[in-house]
């Protein structure tokens, strides 16, 4: 089983993965981001450590950069990260979600909505345009149980 964790940045994508891969067995691979990454340190001129500090204060940058490293191939950052895992986080760009569909790289990709988190201008697409969506609207506990109950209700996983 592939999925995909997709929302506007800082409503829990990763957690989300993250916890999933935890009470699963399923691999987390890791963020779109971190793919790109050695790309996105070479392209900046600075060391991977510094470029994955302060993605978040250029999310305009990475997103154009990451746009130009998908030209050739739309689904390259998701084949990077399925290379580790079973779990990913951060797809930003229509197109590239598209694509990642016509080759049906995941098997589920789920929007985490998080109420009161600015909408992401890097993020060209909207929750109808993804097979689940999960509200992340209280604590982490909470947060925690609402992927637990979809990974056996929906995805029909055991928990471990």
């Amino acid at each position: 089983m592939k999925i995909l964790f997709v929302g506007f940045g800082r409503a829990g994508k990763d957690e989300a993965a993250a916890y999933l891969a935890k009470i699963t067995g399923l691999r987390y691979a890791g963020s779109f981001s971190w793919a790109a990454l050695p790309y996105m340190a070479a392209r900046l001129g600075i060391h991977p450590q510094l470029a994955w500090e302060t993605r978040h204060q250029n999310r305009e940058l990475w997103k154009s950069y990451c746009d130009e490293l998908r030209k050739m191939d739309q689904t390259i950052l998701a084949r990077m990260a399925l290379q580790s895992g079973d779990i990913c986080a951060g797809l930003r760009d229509k197109v590239e979600l598209d694509a990642v569909k016509a080759a049906n790289l995941f098997d589920r990709i789920v929007w985490i909505n998080r109420p009161g988190t600015p909408e992401d201008p890097t993020v060209t697409f909207f929750p109808s345009a993804c097979d689940d969506l999960i509200v992340n609207d209280g604590t982490l506990e909470d947060f925690h149980q609402q992927i637990a109950s979809y990974a056996e209700n929906f995805l029909q996983l055991s928990l471990v």
